[in-house]
């Protein structure tokens, strides 16, 4: 038997521009046939995971999203003493096999795709390259020289193992509660979320207003041609329940 807990919370705001869109003015939607303010579950679920009361109740570190998982790769296994040149090699390959359906070594410094993890899968990741480390540089350094000529098989068998014990690992709080998903490998990756949570809406109509504002140049001289403001700007806002 499953349990649902539904949550319905009303907080009130002061002028400001909590969320904004591609033009940077707060969201907003049509419901009930007027428009209202609107806070994305994107951005309200982000503001659950960063806040403190979050860490401190969960007791422990959250998960990173992140297309720099080569970073991270790199300062890890840099502290286990391998050669810097072969660090900065796989650490810039090896995400790239593991986010894309062929584990293809491509050297790039950024995924294509976000990554959602936590620590302990990265751990698990940098422990199975330790385990297979020779024979993982060996095929990289192959696959860079001959592309698409070049097998790879050790690379794609240690995917697989990865892609099994992080599935089998328990996810981090903050993934089990919202969920994440891989597409190139979504029966290993992906996690279902335990939480759902809704884009908020006002509770009345609003009427966007503009704020025009200006940043004062401080060094301005007396004896300068220039006068006023170093810029000036509009922004949106609104003020909402």
């Amino acid at each position: 038997m499953k349990m649902y807990i539904e949550v319905h919370m009303i907080q009130n705001f002061a002028p400001a521009n909590l969320n904004r869109d591609d033009t940077n003015n707060p969201k907003d939607c049509e419901f009930g046939g007027v428009r209202r303010a609107r806070i994305s579950s994107q951005c309200i679920k982000r503001a659950i995971r960063t806040s403190r009361t979050f860490k401190e109740v969960i007791g422990q570190g959250i998960a990173i999203r992140t297309r720099y998982l080569s970073r991270e790769l790199h300062r890890r296994l840099a502290d286990r003493g391998y050669p810097q040149e072969e660090v900065y090699l796989i650490a810039t390959t090896f995400p790239q096999a593991l986010t894309n359906k062929r584990p293809i070594p491509k050297q790039a410094e950024r995924t294509d795709i976000p990554l959602y993890i936590g620590d302990h899968e990265i751990e698990i990741i940098v422990e199975a390259l330790c385990s297979q480390w020779e024979q993982v540089l060996e095929e990289t350094k192959r696959f860079q020289q001959e592309k698409t000529q070049a097998k790879t098989p050790t690379i794609a068998r240690l995917v697989r193992t990865i892609l099994k014990e992080i599935k089998q690992a328990p996810a981090v709080p903050d993934v089990a509660l919202f969920g994440r998903m891989l597409a190139s490998h979504p029966r290993q990756f992906n996690v279902e979320a335990a939480c759902q949570v809704a884009h908020a809406i006002s509770t009345h109509r609003v009427a966007m207003e503009m704020d025009f504002f200006t940043a004062v140049e401080e060094l301005l001289k007396a004896e300068d041609e220039e006068t006023g403001a170093a810029m000036m700007d509009v922004t949106g806002f609104n003020s909402a329940c």
